[in-house]
């Protein structure tokens, strides 16, 4: 039975879904956004049962400061709770396992084994040595304004499916744009809830 607590934070919770064929998408999320989204459901619409975030409680690749975790998890939540495939998506506490590619061997052994966990990635993060940090796994892309394919035949071999769903939105989109463009990258619900608790400032600084 898969657990109604949309945040995992347990060993316990996430060995729910083994044998189920989930995405794993890692990030900051500072701020999340439609496209985040828009990335998982392509996930669950077309090729797995469930797809689960990792955000991380830090990112030593970011020179700014990020919003602190309870906040982008909040946010997350929020996200999540305007797709029609809310009961597909889950987070994974950073408490339990912070970052996907230190932690990817105990991760896949929960989920049942390599068989079973998707990296989820969109191509403007594409690079060989991604693809290093998760050989063996299935890929799942999804299109960012660059020529996907080609990169993936490089670096994935045959262990990949791209999604040509594309969705132009980014977190240094949204931190950048103006409130026409936040409002349509975040969707009504979390863009009032950070305009709500002004969270434009400490956003600015990342």
């Amino acid at each position: 039975v898969i657990p109604s607590d949309q945040i995992i934070s347990s060993i316990e919770q996430l060995e729910l879904f083994k044998g189920q064929h989930t995405a794993v998408f890692s990030g900051s999320f500072n701020p999340p956004h439609l496209g985040h989204l828009h990335v998982m459901e392509c996930a669950v619409k077309h090729k797995v049962d469930y797809a689960m975030v990792f955000p991380h409680s830090f990112n030593w690749r970011k020179t700014g400061q990020l919003l602190p975790l309870n906040i982008r998890l909040e946010m997350l939540s929020l996200l999540m709770s305007e797709s029609v495939q809310a009961d597909k998506i889950f987070i994974c506490h950073p408490e339990l396992f912070h970052g996907l590619r230190e932690n990817i061997e105990p991760i896949s052994e929960a989920f049942g084994g390599k068989d079973y966990v998707h990296i989820l990635v969109g191509g403007d993060r594409m690079s060989l040595n991604f693809a290093q940090y998760f050989k063996g796994f299935d890929h799942l892309v999804v299109q960012r304004g660059v020529d996907v394919e080609s990169i993936c035949r490089c670096v994935f071999d045959d262990q990949y499916h791209v999604f040509d769903d594309e969705y132009d939105a980014s977190s240094t989109q949204v931190r950048g744009g103006s409130p026409l463009e936040r409002k349509r990258m975040l969707g009504d619900r979390l863009f009032q809830f950070i305009e709500e608790h002004d969270y434009w400032a400490q956003l600015n600084q990342a």
